[in-house]
């Protein structure tokens, strides 16, 4: 949170109802200067499953930040994406946002089920030693990650953590556990991508407690598993983008140049220098697969996808230092497994009929389906139980609510949120130009539109265009 926002909220009163069904334990937070502005760290204790509310409980930790005057509207409920980021780390990412949201009314940042502060942490450290050479192949990919899939799940049960249970709809409970806790009839979301994905559910079941959602970046109830034909249609208006920028005149296209490496890999795995290793000297193989999934994992993300022509049109002539950077930072993250995303994903899971598209897309593609690696075979080391096909039907909402979508979002396109507001009469889209998956919290004029509809203001417009885009130099 930047300086000028915490010299605002020191005038600021808290506006967030106390009295409620729960009992809320405050406690302190940070430092001298987080009290003084009101910050307060909550805690929430519910059920693990709701359907049995004197079993046993959980913690939920949560944030909340008082208004800066009087409220236009109810609290504003912020959930995060993953499944597993952490809603209360948010805090120190959108500044802008939030200074402009505490305009409008009272912020609560929530830490879902198992992630960031909320107890216990489903997130899990492999203590082992994993292999440099796990990213090989798509089968020591596959042999890696199922093991510390496997090893995870065996700790969550000798701690006798109940895994299965932190999935979507509990998460739903939670939600409204703590908005009847706080005392509150009504609140505002603001979601963001698999937020989004909860908010729905939370639509579904209580739409009546929901005064205004903004929801940015639309993953809905079938949507979990992604279709190969988005991130392929992306790369390749990245391509037709590179081909237009006179920097890389002289150059084979955008596509031709990944099919070439990935040719190259597919022949024979490359080592390449792992960036970042002690001493710089360590080495690891990469396989067709392992650029395959870096590039679908980091398609969404418009500032990495901008090195695209760097990196494959100098690895197509050989040059592979820009490559293995690129591949060093999926490559370190094997030890760290996040609970909550592989739980969340696997309960969530898709219909037939998606599944048999994503199977017909996958075979025609470049990256052959990497969206969505290391799904469905990752599925055997989860003990979850699929939540349904009643979860993934279209959900029908009364509730006003905008929809944010990029045209290049390879995570969250335009297309599923038309296909979500079929169900909702008083949804609003708005279509954000060469806008990416986390363009939507940290573009000014995205910010703008979504201050101005939280706060009940008209909004007229059905499009957001974003500064131009801009390529990393060749050669840099």
């Amino acid at each position: 949170m930047n300086t000028h926002l915490h010299s605002l909220l020191l005038t600021a009163t808290i506006c967030i109802p106390l009295s409620g069904q729960g009992e809320i334990r405050y406690e302190d937070f940070g430092g001298a200067q987080e009290r003084a502005l009101g910050m307060q760290l909550g805690r929430l204790s519910v059920p693990i499953r709701h359907e049995e509310p004197a079993g046993d409980q959980i913690e939920l930790a949560f944030i909340r930040v008082p208004c800066l005057g009087k409220p236009t509207g109810a609290p504003i409920l912020y959930l995060s994406g993953g499944p597993g980021d952490s809603g209360t780390a948010a805090r120190n990412f959108y500044p802008e946002l939030w200074k402009q949201l505490l305009q409008t009314g009272d912020l609560i940042l929530l830490d879902q089920r198992g992630t960031g502060m909320s107890k216990p942490s489903i997130d899990y450290r492999y203590p082992g030693k994993v292999s440099a050479d796990w990213m090989a192949s798509r089968e020591s990919m596959l042999d890696s990650l199922i093991h510390l899939s496997e090893s995870s799940v065996n700790h969550f049960n000798t701690e006798g953590i109940d895994f299965a249970a932190f999935n979507c709809m509990e998460s739903v409970g939670d939600i409204d556990a703590l908005r009847q806790s706080l005392g509150l009839e009504k609140i505002r979301i603001l979601a963001f991508s698999y937020g989004t994905h909860l908010s729905l559910q939370y639509l579904r079941e209580h739409s009546q407690h929901v005064e205004r959602s903004v929801l940015c970046g639309v993953e809905g109830p079938d949507h979990t598993r992604k279709l190969p034909s988005t991130a392929e249609d992306i790369l390749a208006e990245y391509s037709a983008l590179a081909a237009a920028d006179p920097q890389f005149a002289d150059e084979q296209s955008l596509l031709e140049a990944i099919e070439d490496v990935l040719g190259k890999a597919e022949e024979q795995a490359l080592r390449l220098p792992l960036q970042g290793a002690a001493g710089g000297r360590s080495e690891a193989l990469f396989g067709k697969t392992a650029i395959q999934v870096s590039i679908a994992f980091n398609l969404g993300n418009r500032q990495r996808a901008l090195d695209y022509p760097r990196i494959f049109f100098a690895a197509s002539d050989g040059e592979y230092g820009p490559l293995a950077g690129f591949l060093s930072r999926l490559h370190g993250m094997t030890a760290a497994v996040r609970g909550a995303l592989w739980v969340g994903d696997t309960a969530s899971s898709a219909s037939d009929s998606r599944y048999v598209r994503i199977l017909a897309e996958a075979e025609a593609g470049l990256l052959e389906g990497a969206s969505n690696f290391p799904f469905p075979e990752i599925h055997q080391a989860w003990p979850v139980e699929d939540l349904g096909e009643d979860y993934r039907s279209p959900v029908h909402s009364e509730a006003q609510s905008l929809f944010l979508s990029g045209t290049l979002d390879a995570n969250t396109p335009p297309e599923q949120s038309r296909e979500v507001m079929s169900g909702f009469p008083n949804a609003r889209l708005i279509v954000v130009e060469q806008g990416g998956h986390q363009d939507y919290l940290q573009q000014r004029a995205v910010i703008s539109v979504i201050h101005a509809y939280l706060a009940g203001e008209e909004i007229d417009a059905d499009r957001i265009e974003l500064p131009p885009l801009r390529f990393s130099p060749k050669g840099s």
